[in-house]
């Protein structure tokens, strides 16, 4: 759980930097933000689940199951594919 105090005690020090400092502070701030949710690491996170799930082996599972899981990762690699 996050400690408001750290945060107000954050927040208050963002509030005193120099307009230069906060602009640099937003660039590295949107680098951190693509480098973990930009469409090549979502891509990377999204290979690397599905190479885990080819080497765990075939799964036995109805077809409705399988169906399910088929139609949530097209949604997803359509939501990434298209920003949604």
């Amino acid at each position: 759980m996050p400690d408001p105090a750290v945060w107000a005690d954050a927040l208050e020090d963002i509030c005193g930097l120099s307009e230069a400092e906060r602009s640099a502070l937003g660039c590295r701030s949107q680098d951190r933000a693509r480098s973990i949710f930009g469409m090549e690491a979502m891509a990377g996170a999204l290979e690397a689940s599905l190479v885990e799930a080819v080497e765990m082996g075939p799964v036995r599972a109805p077809l409705k199951e399988v169906g399910f899981v088929l139609a949530f990762v097209l949604g997803l690699v359509l939501a990434i594919s298209f920003g949604v």
